[in-house]
């Protein structure tokens, strides 16, 4: 029997640590070191050589152009080939022979000096190299670390694999019998980003092989079946890109897998067929299986996206739903894969200098996620405070590429914005309507539901239930019965559901009734008054007297009701007509004087630094000024009435 295992938490950190964007096919090659077990235990648990068979299969469906280095390891570690070998039509016919160099001889499981070997082999590349090509090492043992001695060495080992992750490797382990360290290759997978497998059965070795190839080469599961023979009818999502179809036969068998559609690449093998497309046209693949039957899986390239549906804006302290949608990079319906009902989804929210929290999202159709496998997962997320988030989103299924995107949300407390009644309104409406409109707004880009509440003397008057879509606002006028139109202060509450502390909460006062007529009569009077008594202009004179150049100075400027100055050709300092040209040393006692607009020119007094604001002529004023040859004081004189 096969297994997949995988420890989530460490793959998030790990996602979280390499990259903020990580698609199905972000990088076109690999550098792959594979590392095969040759102690003499491997003659119980692969008395067949499945290994090699299970290698072939994974060279065979590595992309032209990805290095491949082979190695395998026991008492040391023995090279099968010279360093790495980049893959084309010859050399892949020269790994198939090379596979058949492993052994199963040695004495000892020597792991830290496999893990050793890949580290030599990757940290020698040049960095340019590690960018192009993706570094991933498979590790399979069906034992533990032995060496002559007995020693632990569990500490030494992981630190070889933190040395590898530091360089952005992917380490996926193979457990080949219930005897493996399971712990160990737990811990080694998780600490890279890595998948593990255990594999009970000789048999599912090209089982799990074939799964490590759809992560190298960043295919997607559409189907796995077992089968008796006969024909099968297999579905093509229009998204597919190559195609490939793997047949595990029941033991050994010379029938061949048959298609009326002619593949591109036929590779036949005792344990193996398989068959590849370099694309689908029609919408499903029909096969015709050997009568021995067995089992039938089907995988596709395709650029996946992995979308959070989510706002920049959520509220804190409620629990709020968040989405998350995979869909293909180009258009086209997703359909219902096999890798998606796999795939778990979480996110990871954590603001700066505090622990993040993980939520996992689900599509089953019982999270608010719309139907069940239909790439759209749903949950609920709680943030405690407000303020800036970061997010990481991670969707992983078994024997899968990754899918990462990352953002940021704003966390809001307050989530609503509430707007009492003006004084008038509330007033008039508490006395004689005996209800108040209050207006409630979602400051947030989610749905919140609740309600919001009146109280009157600690007893609740009126209550509203409230539905506010994402940055809408509602009015809210709650009947409140006789008690609103007595005096005193009125609360006002917004409840949010998922929420126990209110989300708001706001007073306002009633006045009693008399206030609201005394009032009224004031506002009746003032505007009465208005038209009633005389209103006052600015006319009258404004006279300059003072000394320029030795001899005495004498001037009289009218003003107009308007607040014009009726005057022309006036001897300096006065300037052109209604225009004052203090100098500097002039200052001002008194109020300012603003000429009224329809002055041509206004009566503008340049004082600086208020050069060209003017002066309101409110009563008796006085400007002194200083000046090159003289002194001048301007007098305004109000016109009496």
């Amino acid at each position: 029997m096969f297994f997949y295992l995988r420890g989530w938490v460490f793959l998030v950190i790990f996602l979280l640590g390499i990259s903020n964007s990580v698609s199905g096919n972000s990088q076109l090659h690999n550098y792959l070191v594979i590392l095969l077990d040759g102690s003499g235990s491997m003659q119980q648990s692969d008395p067949r050589f499945l290994r090699r068979d299970a290698t072939n299969l994974l060279v065979s469906l590595l992309r032209q152009g990805d290095q491949v280095a082979l190695a395998e390891f026991g008492d040391g570690v023995r090279e099968i080939t010279n360093g790495a070998v980049i893959l084309d039509a010859q050399t892949r016919v020269a790994l198939l022979k090379a596979t058949q160099k492993v052994t199963s001889q040695d004495k000892h499981t020597d792991i830290l000096a496999a893990c050793q070997h890949a580290l030599n082999l990757i940290s020698s590349l040049p960095l340019e190299v590690r960018k192009s090509f993706a570094p991933s090492v498979i590790l399979l043992t069906d034992g533990r670390d032995d060496v002559q001695g007995g020693r632990d060495r569990t500490v030494l080992i992981e630190e070889k694999i933190k040395e590898l992750a530091q360089l952005g490797v992917v380490v996926h382990t193979v457990g080949f019998s219930q005897g493996a360290d399971i712990v160990l290759l737990r811990k080694i997978a998780d600490l890279t980003g890595g998948d593990m497998c255990v594999i009970n059965q000789d048999v599912d070795l090209l089982r799990g092989f074939f799964g490590l190839s759809r992560v190298l080469g960043r295919r997607w599961s559409l189907t796995e079946q077992t089968v008796g023979g006969g024909g099968v009818k297999l579905a093509i999502p229009n998204w597919a890109g190559r195609v490939v179809a793997c047949y595990l036969p029941r033991g050994r068998t010379a029938d061949r897998l048959l298609t009326p559609l002619p593949p591109a690449q036929v590779l036949i093998q005792p344990h193996y067929q398989v068959l590849m497309f370099d694309k689908v046209s029609a919408a499903s693949l029909d096969l015709t299986i050997p009568a021995v039957g067995g089992s039938v899986f089907l995988d596709a390239e395709g650029d996946m996206v992995l979308q959070a549906l989510v706002g920049k804006k959520v509220p804190a302290r409620l629990p709020f739903q968040l989405q998350a949608r995979i869909m293909p990079a180009r258009p086209g319906d997703l359909g219902q894969p096999r890798f998606l009902a796999q795939t778990a989804v979480s996110i990871s929210l954590e603001r700066e200098g505090e622990q993040g929290a993980t939520v996992r999202l689900y599509d089953d159709g019982q999270h608010d996620d719309g139907p069940a496998r239909d790439g759209v997962f749903g949950g609920y997320v709680l943030l405690p405070h407000p303020g800036m988030f970061k997010y990481r989103l991670v969707a992983k299924a078994p024997l899968s590429p990754a899918l990462l995107t990352s953002g940021q949300i704003e966390a809001l407390d307050p989530a609503v914005a509430v707007t009492p009644p003006g004084f008038w309104t509330a007033n008039v409406l508490a006395h004689f309507a005996r209800r108040l409109t209050w207006t409630v707004c979602n400051r947030t880009d989610v749905q919140l539901i609740g309600n919001f509440t009146l109280f009157k003397a600690g007893q609740a008057v009126a209550t509203h239930p409230l539905v506010l879509s994402s940055g809408t606002c509602k009015e809210m006028m709650p009947a409140a019965g006789p008690l609103l139109n007595t005096t005193g202060p009125i609360k006002g509450r917004v409840l949010l559901k998922g929420r126990q502390e209110m989300a708001w909460e706001g007073d306002l006062w009633v006045r009693p009734l008399w206030h609201l007529v005394a009032g009224g009569l004031a506002i009746i009077i003032l505007v009465g008054l208005t038209f009633v008594l005389p209103r006052r202009s600015p006319d009258g004179q404004i006279i300059v007297t003072g000394e320029m150049e030795g001899r005495q100075l004498t001037e009289s400027i009218k003003i107009n009701a308007l607040g014009c100055a009726e005057a022309s050709g006036l001897p300096e300092p006065l300037g052109d007509p209604g225009v004052f040209k203090a100098r500097s040393g002039c200052w001002r006692k008194g109020v300012i004087f603003t000429p009224h607009p329809q002055c041509q020119p206004q009566f503008i007094l340049k004082v600086p630094p208020r050069t060209g604001k003017g002066y309101l002529l409110k009563g008796p004023t006085t400007w002194n000024c200083r000046f090159s040859g003289g002194t001048a004081e301007y007098t305004y004189r109000p016109k009496r009435r």
